[in-house]
């Protein structure tokens, strides 16, 4: 055989190992050991090249520029079989996948039977010299320790996605006694604020345990985010030139954002350097209409208040125009009743340290398995829970009584009579009119319950995936919204069209009310959201999820549109300030954050008590102090003016002035709490029962 004819077989086999054609034993050449092939160049001289295959006219083509291909590569095994399976069999099982697009499932099968894809060097050929790694990760370590306090405290904040890439590395590479190694002799340095994931990095010691960890899979999908400053930076770039391997992982996985100037709060940083993906970007290129929409709020008094007032809703520009997103009326008689807040607001209390508020708690008891879930109307008039056993129970707090509509065959026979003036609710005598209302039709606890703000219709939430919509008057249920997994949380926004849910699958849900699908689907949270609110202009939806970032996304867009991020834990309640520039969040780790949506960053953190449940926060109608309850704690309150005033170009750790006063409780935890028009704190509590109890505070 000519060396040619030799050349034009070597290629023929090359072309039968690509996914379209099973592979033949008797044209596999032991004599090859890798996947390249000899063709001959332009002049006829034989030129070598890593892959190749042949033209449907015979001509060899180099694979350059091609599809990946997978070429059978088992020096260890018989070439035939594996583990006692046709090879042509496991071929074609390669070449279906590559079809349906199961290009994880591609892999792995690839990887597992000895194949190589092209483009990619096999694991027994990947060499990893670990005493290089283990020198630069120590270097990286000495210079940390050579800063100053303060580029200490930035530049601690590499150490972890460092560290996480590199042991991801040494996973991959399959030498399970340097993984150890590893671990042991570096998860020291690493701040206590990455505890949790490194500990979930400690038991992962092959690469199949790296395809299914959520984190790793984050970390090796997104970019983890850090911010530094100038000086910070350039002792960076100087390591980084003589460290390559730690150099490449800061190149392809982490995204550095320089500040101006340098952070003179130590513990600020601290506080920071606890992100599952570190430090969200600061993107001001979308504009936020954070401001209130005052169209609809009626101002009563003199002449002069009124032009005041409406010549500062001119001046507003931080305001969406009326026509951004469609709205429905404010009904005529809700428009009275905030005239008459508006009367009695001179009557309100002064919340301070000196003068805390008065607290009226209302403990459920003998609730039948536990309450789940408790919700205040906007007037204090009612209030709703939510039971583990699917049931909810809605309570009058007011003189009146709960409306009930007469039945259809009553309303008929009003319908047929030729009297104009008739009513259609019924009648009850003074002894007899219910105050209070059950509803049951959820097959699984309730974890929410949301007002109308006409208080005519109830929004709830269940784990058994549904929201379902009641009629207060009624007394039976609308509408039932089915959801692809259990439902956390639903809010309604002020104007009662909009309703937001949140699911056990990480994502969030925009209905609206007159739909029964979804009109906005947000899956950017890489982890459950328990905490939801609308902005009060509408336009905007404020969540807090496990992944510890705060997401503002636009209804409009449906995009994110601001990110916030710190926590050290999952949020587990957020609430906006009633003028739209503030949202306040707390963590299961205990921080107590306020977030400055019109700058984009922390205005203030406080450390208060962990809690692992729902965390109620309600604001005053003024929006100068806003409350927090706890389990243990009980009810808190805090100054947001203490907060904003004053310096706002640091943000303030634990600020003087902040927390103003404290109802300790001794084991009632406070489920939900409104402030009424005269700053009246009226609390549900769970008491264990169903038996209403009320306390003075």
């Amino acid at each position: 055989m000519s060396d040619i004819e030799e050349d034009q077989e070597l290629a023929s086999v090359e072309q039968l190992a690509n996914y379209e054609a099973p592979l033949s034993d008797e044209e596999v050449s032991p004599e090859i050991e890798d996947p390249s092939a000899i063709i001959a160049d332009a002049n006829g001289d034989p030129q070598l090249v890593e892959y190749a295959t042949i033209a449907s006219d015979g001509t060899p083509i180099a694979v350059e520029g091609l599809q990946q291909m997978v070429v059978v590569q088992q020096p260890d095994l018989e070439p035939a079989t594996y583990n006692g399976i046709d090879i042509n069999f496991l071929t074609s099982v390669v070449q279906f996948c590559r079809n349906a697009g199961l290009k994880e499932t591609e892999n792995a099968l690839a990887k597992e039977v000895g194949f190589t894809i092209a483009g990619e060097e096999p694991d027994d050929q990947t060499s990893l010299d670990y005493d290089e790694i283990c020198q630069e990760f120590q270097k990286m370590i000495n210079l940390l320790d050579s800063m100053f306090e303060n580029i200490r405290a930035e530049f601690s904040t590499l150490f972890f996605p460092i560290f996480a890439h590199l042991y991801i590395k040494i996973v991959h590479a399959g030498d399970y006694e340097f993984v150890r190694q590893f671990m042991t002799k570096f998860s020291s340095h690493i701040p206590s604020v990455h505890f949790a994931q490194v500990d979930l990095l400690r038991f992962i010691t092959s690469p199949i345990q790296l395809q299914n960890c959520e984190l790793v899979q984050n970390l090796l999908e997104h970019q983890y985010g850090v911010r530094l400053s100038k000086s910070c930076q350039k002792q960076l770039d100087t390591f980084l030139m003589k460290n390559p391997l730690i150099a490449e992982i800061v190149r392809e996985n982490i995204q550095i954002e320089i500040i101006e100037t340098q952070s003179k709060s130590i513990p600020y940083l601290d506080f920071f350097n606890g992100g599952l993906l570190g430090h969200s970007p600061v993107d001001k290129k979308q504009k936020v209409y954070y401001g209130v929409v005052r169209d609809d709020v009626v101002v009563v008094g003199d002449k002069k208040k009124k032009k005041e007032l409406k010549d500062a809703k001119k001046k507003d520009s931080n305001a969406p125009p009326m026509d951004r997103i469609p709205l429905p009326f404010v009904p005529e008689f809700v428009l009275e009743e905030r005239r008459q807040a508006y009367r009695e607001a001179t009557k309100k209390g002064r919340i301070s340290a000196d003068n805390p508020p008065s607290v009226c708690i209302f403990n459920a008891c003998n609730t039948n398995g536990g309450l789940s879930s408790a919700e205040i109307s906007e007037n204090c008039s009612l209030f709703a829970l939510g039971l583990n056993d699917g049931s909810v129970h809605l309570r009058s707090l007011a003189d009146d009584h709960i409306k009930q509509i007469k039945h259809s065959s009553k309303l008929e026979a009003i319908q047929n009579d030729d009297d104009i003036d008739f009513d259609i609710y019924e009648d009850f005598s003074p002894d007899k009119k219910p105050k209070k209302a059950v509803f049951s039709g959820h097959s699984a606890a309730v974890t929410s319950t949301c007002f109308a703000p006409d208080r005519r219709v109830l929004f709830t939430s269940s784990l058994d995936a549904t929201t379902r919509l009641w009629g207060v008057e009624m007394r039976r249920e609308l509408v039932v919204y089915r959801h692809p997994a259990a439902v956390y949380q639903t809010k309604l926004c002020n104007r009662g069209l909009y309703f937001v849910s949140a699911c056990s699958d990480q994502s969030v849900h925009l209905w609206s009310s007159e739909r029964i699908h979804p009109i906005r689907l947000f899956t950017d949270p890489f982890g459950a959201t328990h905490a939801l609110d609308f902005h009060p202009n509408c336009n905007y939806i404020i969540g807090g999820s496990n992944d510890r970032i705060v997401r503002m996304w636009d209804v409009l867009t449906s995009s994110c549109v601001r990110t916030f991020s710190g926590h050290r834990g999952g949020i587990k309640g957020i609430k906006t300030s009633p003028d739209g520039r503030y949202i306040v969040s707390y963590s299961e780790d205990g921080a107590l954050c306020v977030w400055d949506i019109g700058q984009q960053k922390l205005a203030a953190v406080q450390q208060c008590e962990p809690c692992p449940t729902k965390v109620p926060i309600q604001f005053t109608r003024d929006g100068s102090i806003f409350a927090v309850g706890t389990p243990h704690w009980g009810l808190s309150f805090f100054s947001l003016e203490s907060v904003i005033s004053g310096d706002m170009t640091e943000p303030k750790v634990d600020p003087s002035n902040f927390l103003i006063h404290q109802y300790l409780t001794k084991r009632t935890p406070i489920l939900d709490f409104a402030f009424n028009r005269k700053n009246l704190v009226i609390c549900i509590g769970d008491g264990g029962k169903l038996i209403y109890t009320r306390s003075n505070v």
